[in-house]
């Protein structure tokens, strides 16, 4: 389901008019350049939300790898994320071709995502290879037995760490995996904060795209949306570990 009107779309629109836009700086090497080229892809009618950086849904890493999920905003991400805990699910950053069967089978789990049929390319075999093979920053949530289950590909672009690709098996969504996914995610990058200075930010996307029951589950996960300007620059300013 869409916006369902577009009085509720406007509302939302004129909230992030309102906010300070967030200055976001990105660098690194071919991963986290095709992460900002993502990030400044026009799509869409309206041209304020041509950009993507309009409306981003953003989650602030905290500087410390403690619980970023505490208060009563997010009561049902940490129900969620227990249960995918106590059920046995695991979570490691993986090799992509080592999981190709595995990452087929996610994606083959659900004719349709957001309400439209699934992307082709994402039942392609030797497409989905590809991208796997030149994808470094995989991370993923596996069953009891080590079957990969969920999975994301989420790369770190300076300031932010910008999702480029993230999936569940559709059959075990209510087990809570994308809660868990998105929790051990947030805490990886917050060791990654503590330890180099960045990234600041969990970019997932455009908060204002997509279906309302996607919108829910970014809120329920933290995510708001943001006004941000991008900038890249080619190395990391003084003082930030490599």
């Amino acid at each position: 389901m869409r916006f369902k009107s577009l009085a509720e779309r406007l509302r939302l629109i004129w909230q992030v008019l309102r906010m300070p836009p967030v200055r976001i700086r990105m660098w690194g090497g071919a991963e986290a350049r095709r992460a900002y080229s993502s990030s400044m892809r026009t799509r869409g009618r309206l041209p304020l939300l041509r950009k993507v950086t309009f409306g981003l849904a953003l989650l602030p890493v905290p500087d410390d790898p403690q619980d970023p999920f505490s208060g009563p905003a997010l009561k049902n991400f940490r129900s969620r994320y227990r249960r995918a805990q106590k059920i046995g699910y695991t979570f490691a950053a993986f090799d992509g071709p080592a999981q190709l069967k595995a990452v087929l089978d996610i994606h083959k789990s659900a004719p349709e995502r957001q309400n439209l049929p699934m992307d082709a390319a994402y039942l392609d075999a030797a497409k989905v290879g590809s991208y796997l093979k030149f994808s470094r920053s995989l991370y993923g949530v596996f069953d009891g037995e080590g079957v990969l289950r969920a999975y994301c590909h989420w790369p770190v672009a300076g300031d932010v760490a910008i999702v480029q690709r993230i999936i569940g098996d559709r059959r075990l969504l209510r087990d809570g995996i994308m809660y868990f996914l998105i929790g051990k995610m947030a805490l990886h990058f917050a060791q990654e904060r503590k330890r180099a200075g960045y990234p600041c930010w969990m970019g997932y996307g455009s908060y204002l795209a997509g279906t309302t029951q996607m919108r829910v589950f970014k809120k329920e996960c933290g995510f708001r949306p943001h006004r941000v300007t991008c900038e890249w620059i080619e190395q990391a300013p003084a003082g930030y570990l490599q």
